[in-house]
């Protein structure tokens, strides 16, 4: 298995743990933005400062659903992260 360190903290850990470190550690990463009458999750690169932004479609006319769902939107604001990481930089970078 191979181990990466966290873009964030540079914890070694094994790949498949990364996403459940990235939501438990660095969930302040995590950012909204209401644009119009969606919000959106935001989430940057802390290699290279691309911003992702993405719209949250069941936020609209709920205000309970951002705190309800907290936890889920995080998880895909950083599978988001993770997919741009393979991509873009080698994924076992150690400093960003």
């Amino acid at each position: 298995m191979t181990n990466v360190e966290c873009p964030f903290c540079g914890v070694d850990l094994p790949i498949r743990d990364l996403h459940l470190h990235l939501a438990d550690s660095h969930a302040d990463e995590i950012g909204t933005e209401d644009v119009g009458e969606r919000t959106v999750y935001t989430v940057t690169c802390p290699y290279c400062s691309e911003r992702y932004r993405h719209p949250i479609r069941k936020s609209v006319g709920d205000p309970e659903f951002l705190a309800e769902y907290r936890r889920q939107i995080q998880l895909v604001a950083f599978d988001m992260l993770i997919h741009h990481l393979r991509a873009e930089h080698d994924p076992e970078r150690v400093e960003p």
